[in-house]
């Protein structure tokens, strides 16, 4: 018979502790420069800054 494992089963001790609040508060703002960067990179067409605006909400 096939066994089915829980998510939470398949990871190991290291993986399955959360993140310190200040490194997911680290990433969620470098996450956030990225958008910006690359919103401020894509081209001036309308439908660029269309999408653009979109990533930035």
């Amino acid at each position: 018979m096939l066994e089915v494992k829980h998510e939470a089963e398949m990871m190991d001790e290291s993986e399955s502790s959360s993140p310190a609040p200040q490194d997911l508060r680290q990433r969620t703002k470098q996450f956030a420069l990225r958008i910006i960067r690359l919103n401020s990179a894509l081209p001036k067409s309308t439908e660029a800054q269309v999408l653009g605006k979109q990533l930035l909400r």
